[in-house]
């Protein structure tokens, strides 16, 4: 379920003159948190403070003592802004100087009170001096508070009185970057204006905020109608917190009216808002909830060929129903086309089909074999032709295990082989074993070939006959641009002891120069990121076929509007077997997972992301790029893949 919001009500306001609420803010919060609010919004500095103008002589000093009340009930109950008149890169000097240097003095502060959250709004479409003051306490202070940046939904909002190709995302987008990008305690807050930009409403563009850490969204009274919240503001809250991980801050106020709020209408704009967003309709995020013990955490990718799986990553790989659903299917087409021509040869006797099954793990495919016999002979008992099932793995433990099953579950109807099977070629040598009619292998991985398909099944080639049927039959993989700051944020900050745990090598020696983008990732992709592009096939590889294995191949993407390029999805797409189907791709949906979550990327062409349900193997692969590719609008990436 998601997390439940937060409503708070803001008392920074240019309407706020009574300074004596500054040493009985307890009062305040007595007042507000029974009309339904959480916690109140007052200024860090006091009222005198806050509504102060700029002039000469220094500003009022602060007049916000903490004894006041508890301690707990400043860290609980209370959020801050800083004072309205702090203008930290003003065109005039003297009053960025006063600026710079009351900010410290508020920061401070706060850190002292114990608060969680201060808010600061932006004033230019580009604030690098306020920026510089914010990094220092993300990274040099000792101080645990969370900035929320403040945004208008209208570029008028930060002065511009003219023409500009800058939207609000970008002026955030190079704020959050002059900050080092500190995603835990940098956090973007959305105060909406009667008239919003486009970049709210359009599709496009507006699925670029769900990729950003959206700490709060302030709603001034004048937006609602009759005591009802419009549809696009509506829509806007449910839609902008896709990631449960971020706790949901909504503020009410009255910015615009000459005064505060009457108490007694709170209590509705209260009600309004928490049922826009579904507060308490009990609904869960489909598809998402299977997954999120996995959801933005870095994985490195398995090599089973150097290191051999354990029993807790074979139970997690056959708990994907769907897959072994959509596998089971497949696998009884195969046999019945091959009883039916085998039968169809009225010049041959039937002879028994040979299955081999390679890396057969703990089994889930070989039990699906036996349960597609015994159904299809249940239905047609005169029709049925024996069945020899071989099972190939060379782990040892999990050939235990096919041991175990082949006594306790399949009546002895199998036989174990351990060998690594780009090796079995050679136990056919003296003919010991007949050669197969079907060979079924689940080697795919998150960008389809990964390290062990197309290579471990064209060792094969020698042992089979024109006739042998392969499941899956082809495969084909995919890349699509993204946008993803938590992602980014997670790379990013991967620090060399993660890469020495040992986690199968990583695939290189870890050094000093070891820089984390350089690996490949398998990750559950969040909710907080979009497409910027749809896509693109990359190399498709077919079996049987005597063709090499070496691709080389170049993608290219269209950028139209302003972004951040982190990297790129990786997916894939199978046929099992004729028209069995199994994909990750965005807009394909495979036919067996009715209750997929879709999710609308934004990519200029709107495509939708289709996600398997209670998936928990087939996630995405993450190429990671060393450094984010910043406002690309307009341009065309190339990018080669071999």
């Amino acid at each position: 379920m998601k997390n439940s919001a937060n409503i708070g009500y803001s008392l920074c306001s240019p309407y706020s003159h009574d300074t004596d609420s500054d040493v009985r803010v307890r009062s305040l919060i007595q007042a507000y948190i029974p009309l339904g609010c959480n916690f109140i919004c007052y200024p860090i500095g006091g009222l005198q403070r806050y509504n102060w103008t700029p002039n000469r002589l220094p500003p009022p000093k602060i007049n916000l003592p903490d004894l006041q009340m508890p301690n707990m009930l400043w860290m609980s109950r209370v959020s801050c802004c800083v004072s309205s008149w702090i203008h930290c890169d003003s065109d005039q000097g003297w009053i960025s100087s006063i600026s710079i240097s009351a900010l410290e003095e508020e920061l401070s502060h706060v850190a002292y009170l114990g608060l969680k959250s201060v808010s600061i709004s932006l004033k230019n479409l580009s604030s690098p001096k306020l920026a510089q003051v914010v990094s220092k306490w993300l990274w040099q202070r000792q101080a645990d508070f969370s900035f929320w940046i403040i945004v208008p939904t209208n570029i008028l909002g930060l002065g511009e009185q003219q023409f500009t190709d800058t939207d609000i995302w970008s002026v955030w987008a190079d704020f959050r970057t002059l900050c080092g990008n500190y995603p835990g305690r940098l956090f973007v807050g959305i105060k909406f204006s009667e008239d919003s930009d486009e970049e709210f409403s359009v599709p496009s563009l507006f699925n670029r905020w769900k990729t950003e850490p959206v700490g709060v969204v302030w709603l001034d009274s004048t937006i609602f109608s009759d005591g009802t919240l419009p549809s696009f503001h509506s829509r806007f809250l449910k839609e902008v917190w896709t990631d449960d991980s971020y706790p949901r801050y909504i503020m009410l106020g009255s910015q615009k009216n000459c005064q505060n709020l009457p108490l007694a209408s709170i209590p509705q704009l209260v009600h309004t808002v928490l049922s826009a967003i579904g507060h308490s309709d009990g609904s869960t995020d489909d598809g998402g909830v299977n997954n999120a013990e996995f959801t933005n955490t870095l994985q490195v990718p398995l090599q089973p060929l150097s290191v051999n799986l354990d029993s807790v990553i074979y139970n997690t790989f056959e708990q994907d129903n769907a897959k072994y659903k959509l596998y089971g299917r497949a696998i009884r087409l195969a046999l019945e086309d091959l009883i039916t021509k085998s039968l169809s040869n009225e010049n041959e006797a039937a002879t028994a089909i040979t299955a081999f099954v390679v890396g057969a793990g703990r089994g889930p495919l070989i039990s699906l074999l036996l349960e597609a016999e015994s159904d299809l002979s249940n239905r047609s008992p005169k029709k049925l032709i024996p069945l020899n099932i071989f099972a190939v793995e060379k782990n040892p433990s999990a050939c235990l295990s096919l041991e175990f099953c082949n006594t306790t579950r399949w009546n002895n109807r199998v036989t174990v082989l351990e060998c690594d099977m780009r090796q079995l070629s050679e136990k056919f040598l003296d003919g010991a074993f007949p050669s197969p009619d079907i060979i079924i292998s689940e080697l795919l991985g998150s960008f389809g070939d990964n390290e062990l398909c197309p290579e471990c099944i064209s060792s094969l080639l020698p042992i089979t006959t024109k006739n042998t049927i392969f499941i899956p039959q082809s495969y084909k993989n995919y890349v699509a641009p993204i946008q993803s700051l938590r992602m980014h944020q997670n790379v990013i900050s991967s620090t060399k002891d993660y890469w020495s745990r040992q986690l199968a090598g990583s695939g290189h020696n870890v050094s000093s120069e070891t820089n984390p983008a350089d690996s490949l990732y398998v990750v559950c992709l969040p909710g907080d990121y979009c497409l910027l592009g749809g896509p693109t096939g990359c190399f498709e590889f077919i079996h049987p076929s005597e063709s090499s294995n070496t691709r080389q191949t170049t993608v290219s993407f269209d950028f139209t509007h302003a972004c951040e390029l982190m990297g790129f999805a990786g997916y894939f797409d199978a046929c099992l077997y004729k028209d069995v189907y199994l994909s990750t791709v965005p807009g394909q949906h495979s036919k067996e997972m009715p209750d997929a979550l879709t999710k609308q990327g934004c990519g200029m062409n709107g495509h939708s992301l289709t996600m398997m349900p209670k998936q928990v193997k087939l996630f995405e692969l993450l190429f990671k790029i060393k450094t984010v590719l910043h406002n690309i609008s307009g341009s065309t990436l190339n990018n080669d893949i071999s």
